[in-house]
C-alpha cells in the first residue's frame, strides 16, 4: 500500500507546525482537530490560534496538558516551529544542504528528493 505524500512528509519532519486562524463561517478548520490529534503525542507540533478563536477549548487543553509550545500570534508560533525544528535536527547527519526538484525547483524542507531529482509532490503528479 503506497503511503499519501503529506503522511510522508509529515512523518519526516522535524516539527509540525498547526496555525488555526478559526472563523466558524468562513474558516471552521475542524479537520484540523483530527490532525491535531493525529500528532499530539508526537513531541514534534507547535500549534498557534488567535485569542478569543472559537471552539479551541479541546486543543488548549490538551496543549496545556502534553507540554505543547503554544503562540497567540503567526510570528510567534512560526519561530517556536523553527526552533523545535532545528533542536530536533541530528548533526551527525544533517548536511545543510538542500536539493531543488529539477522539475518545480522548490527544496522540501524534508529531504524527499528521488534519484531522479524529483520531490514526491512531483513523482507522484506523473
Amino acid at each position: 500500500m503506497k503511503r499519501s505524500t503529506s503522511k510522508v512528509y509529515l512523518t519526516d519532519a522535524k516539527c509540525i507546525m498547526f496555525w488555526i486562524p478559526r472563523e466558524l463561517y468562513v474558516l471552521p478548520g475542524f479537520t484540523t482537530n483530527i490532525e491535531f490529534g493525529r500528532w499530539c503525542t508526537s513531541g514534534k507540533i507547535v500549534v498557534g490560534w488567535l485569542p478569543g478563536s472559537p471552539k479551541m477549548r479541546y486543543i488548549d487543553y490538551y496543549t496545556k496538558k502534553l507540554d505543547i509550545p503554544t503562540s497567540d500570534t503567526l510570528n510567534g508560533t512560526i519561530k517556536l516551529a523553527v526552533k523545535m525544528a532545528r533542536e530536533n535536527v541530528d548533526p551527525k547527519t544533517w548536511t545543510g544542504y538542500n536539493p531543488a526538484c529539477k522539475t518545480c525547483g522548490l527544496a522540501p524542507l524534508a529531504v524527499h528528493i528521488d534519484e531522479y531529482g524529483n520531490c514526491l509532490d512531483c513523482r507522484e503528479r506523473k
